[in-house]
This record gives C-alpha cells, sequence and structure tokens, in this order.
C-alpha cells in the first residue's frame, strides 16, 4: 500500500512538473511579440509591417499595447501621411 502511494505520487509530480516545462516552451512567437523592431523598421519592411498590422488588429484588447503594434501603426500612418514627424506652419 505505501509502494502504490508513493508510485501514485511521484507520477502527480512528475505530470505536474511537465504541466509547467509544456507550458513555457508552448509560448510561440510572433511579429507582434517577437523582438521590438523602431518604427523606422517597419517603414523599411512592408510585409512585415502589414503582417503586424493584422495580427494586432485581429486581437487588439491583447496586443494592442504592445510596442510592435503601435510601431507599425505609427510607421503605417507616417508613410499614409507623407510625413516624418509634425507640420511646422
Amino acid at each position: 500500500m505505501k509502494n502504490l502511494l508513493l508510485n501514485a505520487m511521484t507520477f502527480v509530480v512528475i505530470g505536474i512538473t511537465c504541466s509547467f516545462l509544456s507550458t513555457g516552451c508552448s509560448d510561440e512567437k510572433t511579429l507582434a511579440t517577437g523582438k521590438t523592431q523602431t518604427v523606422q523598421w517597419f517603414k523599411e519592411h512592408n510585409v512585415e509591417r502589414q503582417a503586424v498590422l493584422d495580427e494586432c488588429a485581429n486581437n487588439p484588447g491583447v496586443l494592442g499595447d504592445l510596442p510592435n503594434c503601435q510601431n507599425a501603426e505609427t510607421a503605417e500612418i507616417q508613410l499614409s501621411t507623407g510625413t516624418n514627424g509634425p507640420l511646422n506652419w
């Protein structure tokens, strides 16, 4: 009986450990959640900028405040308006 209880506890501990390890490994990096890129970088990389904009627009509640979402959006605005900064009147 004692060995059966010890074996059961061992399986529980192994199961919990595996759960924690697999959870950490399952975090998939995407363009939005990966390395932070600058506004200038996004202006020079059209395909990546559009992919980040699409990803952020698909889940704005979770991703909207990430630096890459903001930088890609700023790059898009700057490219679409043709200005790199505030207007000097």
